[in-house]
């Protein structure tokens, strides 16, 4: 699946009208037509902002992916742990 499609699933999903989105992102409609149709991409700043409105990782925009671990080390003992994330059920998992 490519970010298109992505977007485009979690919006019906969502059921945000694609004029609405378009107008969040302050983009005209046209140009989400334009990444269905490959002919361009959103840019970094527009992904940002995407996942921020639609409440997604940018990591699931770009790859489709929902992280699942994170691997962090305690800033004080050096302790390294794997923290598990449980997504909301209103997320894709």
């Amino acid at each position: 699946m490519k970010i298109a499609e992505r977007i485009l699933d979690l919006l019906e999903k969502k059921n945000i009208q694609p004029v609405d989105f378009a107008d969040m992102l302050g983009i005209f409609e046209e140009k989400i037509r334009e990444w269905q149709w490959g002919h361009c991409l959103p840019t970094l700043a527009q992904i940002i902002k995407i996942s921020d409105y639609l409440n997604v990782t940018t990591d699931y925009l770009l790859k489709g992916e929902v992280q699942k671990e994170l691997n962090l080390r305690c800033p004080v003992c050096e302790k390294k742990i794997k923290l598990k994330i449980t997504p909301p059920k209103d997320k894709i998992t």
